[in-house]
């Protein structure tokens, strides 16, 4: 024999299966965190997609109450036809009040058909923006935004 201890091979061999162990533990812990980060962008984009959507159901909201106020502004008594959808604009925008001033205010200042159509046309605009910055095609703006409820 060559005079190797039966014991030392042992403990040779438990320090290689214990290294094993640690590698393939280290490796696995680098893939589940590959895999967070996956969900993590998935996620963002999701919310980001369910944003862009928002904002087009709002935007559409806007452009009706836009012809309807436009077409309100010529009637000698003010019919407010647009009344009801700025009721549901409000609801819309809960949580992006801030994001949205000017839908904010087109919900919950504006009182008649001129001032209406006036706010929508700034609302337009707002929402135009925020979606081209949503969608990459405008640079993000220097603050902070606040995330949607």
């Amino acid at each position: 024999m060559l005079g190797v201890n039966t014991g030392d091979v042992l403990v040779l061999i438990g320090d290689l299966a214990a290294f094993a162990a640690a590698l393939f533990a280290f490796l696995a812990l680098g893939k589940a965190n590959e895999t967070i980060s996956e969900a993590r962008a998935d996620r963002r984009e999701a919310e980001q997609d369910r944003l862009v959507r928002r904002l087009e159901r709002i935007a559409e909201l806007v452009e009706e109450i836009f012809w309807l106020a436009n077409e309100d502004q010529g009637v000698s008594v003010d019919p407010a036809r647009w009344r009801v959808q700025r009721g549901l604009l409000r609801q819309l925008i809960l949580g992006l009040r801030a994001r949205l001033p000017r839908c904010d205010a087109l919900a919950n200042q504006a009182r008649s058909s001129g001032a209406v159509f006036a706010f929508a046309s700034q609302a337009r605009n707002e929402i135009e923006i925020e979606l081209a910055t949503l969608r990459g095609e405008l640079p993000a703006p220097d603050y902070e935004l606040p995330a949607p409820d």
